[in-house]
């Protein structure tokens, strides 16, 4: 499926509340932010989460550098995250 058909091809499941955010890393991966207090790197692909990051308050947005791996959340508490996502892969 696509925009055009209207067709869902991929739906990514593991948080365990509200989706605040989504924001595009490189190499065909996804950053999510929630309610839950998680962030999570998704692989677009295959579906599998590839990490998470666990924050003292629900993730209220998400957003990428330019350098494509850097990852910059905000929190309930006013605090705001940056991380930087690694893989195998460098």
């Amino acid at each position: 499926g696509d925009v055009e058909s209207g067709e869902t091809l991929r739906v990514l499941e593991g948080h365990g509340g509200w989706v605040m955010g989504v924001a595009v890393l490189d190499g065909g991966r996804v950053v999510s932010a929630s309610e839950d207090r998680t962030l999570r790197v998704w692989d677009v692909e295959s579906g599998e989460c590839l990490a998470v990051f666990r924050a003292d308050a629900g993730l209220l947005c998400c957003a990428v550098m330019p350098d494509g791996r850097t990852i910059v959340a905000g929190d309930r508490t006013g605090r705001v995250h940056f991380l930087r996502f690694e893989d195998a892969t460098g």
